[in-house]
């Protein structure tokens, strides 16, 4: 399983809802802990928007025509706050790989769940945040292929 963000919450959950299923897993931008997202709440369309493509982020006009039009309050009730799933996950079952950039704010909280489970390889993105990781996965690439032929038999 691979997921970035909330992708890799929903690896988190899969995870542990399914562990004799999934044997790897790799993650990015996400932790299992708590998290107060009201910053990210507080976005209005057009300033989300700004931000990808100040980033040079890929987005398409029908993207940006799609998030623009949604109202602050839509877009706001689409980011809860995450609560803390961690104790479920202490003992992976699966091999995990974490990846995440050093200038994103979900870091040390990455770092730290890594460093408690001995399952779990943490891999640092020197110089990225949270969107310039998932968008320069050239940088990943042979992380995450000595990750899978180390783990796939």
């Amino acid at each position: 399983m691979f997921g970035y963000s909330l992708g890799g919450w929903v690896v988190f959950e899969l995870t542990a809802n399914h562990r004799p299923r999934i044997r790897t897993a790799i993650i990015g931008g996400a932790h299992p802990y708590a998290e107060d997202l009201s910053a990210i709440r507080s976005f209005s369309p057009h300033e989300l928007v700004s931000y990808w493509e100040a980033l040079g982020a890929p987005l398409s006009e029908d993207s940006k025509r799609r998030i623009l039009a949604f109202n602050q309050q839509a877009l706001a009730e689409m980011i809860p706050d995450r609560i803390d799933v961690a104790e479920r996950l202490a003992h992976l079952g699966a091999r995990c790989l974490m990846i995440c950039g050093t200038g994103d704010w979900r870091f040390e909280d990455m770092r730290r769940f890594a460093a408690t489970n001995d399952r779990c390889t943490f891999v640092p993105v020197q110089d990225a945040d949270h969107l310039q990781t998932w968008l320069r996965s050239d940088r990943l690439v042979s992380e995450v292929q000595g990750f899978l032929r180390a783990v796939v038999t």
